[in-house]
């Protein structure tokens, strides 16, 4: 019976070994296909993927992305975010180098450039924390807006306006309306008023629907007509803290 219970153990402890996950690792290349396999490395130009037939490698040319599993200490990294901003960053520093060139490299930074800016105000960090990201990662319109917004609180306005005709003609209705908030934004740092409210109304009018920039827009826009002195600003905020009350743009007035 004893001999019994202990093979039941054995048995059990063995379909626990076995169910634990592997590594998982994926090489998307340049071609469109994709390659899995239990892990993957990436040393001196090349990634190799560890695959059932056996390990297979690519030069950095052929591989547009390459993932693997989440990196040990990534979750206690972000969770320091809010209390201890400084040691999140040095933290995730350290996993970008480690992981550099497998997708959680280009994660680190995007985090690194969002406490940077977001918690600590420093955007000469969060922009280079931004351009050390790989061109695949930068293609998102949610990381470009964030680059543009640190690239317009530095005044690059030059390497942003070019590019915002294109972005506010956008079929991505919430791409659009941020890029012609960035356009008030940088019309609102030089302190042109009037232009800067024309851009945000055109979000308060045109975007209702996009609720996630459309307080932003109302802040912004009232804001901009009490520069000058129009009657048309008090309405403004009073529709933001009746319809957002709980938003952080009701919270500044």
């Amino acid at each position: 019976m004893e001999r019994h219970g202990n093979s039941i153990i054995v048995f059990v402890l063995a379909m626990i070994v076995f169910a634990v996950p592997m590594r998982a690792a994926v090489i998307e290349l340049e071609t469109g296909k994709k390659v899995q396999g239990s892990s993957v490395r990436y040393s001196r130009g090349q990634y190799t993927i560890e695959t059932p037939t056996g390990p297979r490698t690519y030069s950095e040319s052929q591989v547009r992305r390459a993932i693997s599993s989440k990196p040990a200490g990534w979750d206690q990294a972000i969770s320091l975010a809010r209390s201890q901003p400084e040691k999140s960053i040095a933290a995730l520093e350290e996993i970008a180098k480690v992981e550099k060139g497998l997708d959680w490299d280009a994660q680190a930074y995007r985090y690194i450039a969002r406490i940077s800016s977001e918690r600590l105000g420093d955007f000469r960090q969060a922009a280079e924390a931004y351009e050390r990201m790989p061109p695949y990662s930068m293609d998102k319109p949610e990381v470009k807006i964030g680059y543009w917004k640190v690239l317009i609180e530095l005044g690059r306005y030059d390497e942003v306006e070019p590019k915002l005709k294109k972005v506010v003609q956008s079929e991505n209705r919430e791409f659009s309306a941020r890029g012609q908030l960035l356009r008030g934004d940088i019309n609102m740092k030089q302190r042109r008023w009037e232009p800067a409210a024309l851009d945000f109304l055109r979000v308060v009018h045109f975007y209702k629907r996009q609720r996630s920039v459309h307080a932003e827009a109302l802040y912004k826009a009232g804001k901009s007509l009490e520069e000058l002195r129009h009657d048309g600003a008090s309405r403004l905020l009073e529709e933001l803290k009746n319809t957002y009350p709980d938003s952080e743009y009701a919270g500044k007035i």
